[in-house]
């Protein structure tokens, strides 16, 4: 038997913006203006600290009201970066009525829950 590697989320990050040339994320918060999505959208960033050598498929799971509405997964590889490997998806299309309450875990390709953010939108 050999135990699950050791996954460990640093960062959450609920934004507007993300800078992909230097893997940042804007500023995270935790109520948007409903308007202010409209044209880009919402990120979930997160900064995974992972062994070296891992390579392992983790999902973004978003949830609004309750409801699950999207899984995208994205591929981790683990290193020795001190923050965690990033990796962030981009949520576009929020649905005809996306105001209420939105989260988004972070969990591995077989169920481990290794991370979540909430966030409203009104």
């Amino acid at each position: 038997w050999i135990p699950p590697a050791t996954l460990r989320a640093t960062d959450i990050a609920i934004t507007t913006q993300m800078d992909v040339h230097s893997r940042q994320p804007g500023d995270d918060h935790d109520t948007f203006a409903r308007g202010a999505l409209a044209a880009d959208g919402v990120y979930a960033f997160t900064a995974i600290k992972a062994p070296r050598g891992l390579h392992q498929q983790i999902l973004h799971v978003w949830y609004h009201n309750g409801k699950q509405v999207d899984r995208i997964p994205l591929e981790i590889v683990g290193g020795d970066r001190k923050n965690g490997f990033r990796a962030w998806s981009h949520k576009l299309h929020l649905g005809a009525d996306p105001t209420g309450r939105w989260r988004v875990t972070v969990v591995t390709d077989d169920g481990q829950l290794i991370g979540a953010a909430r966030f409203r939108i009104d």
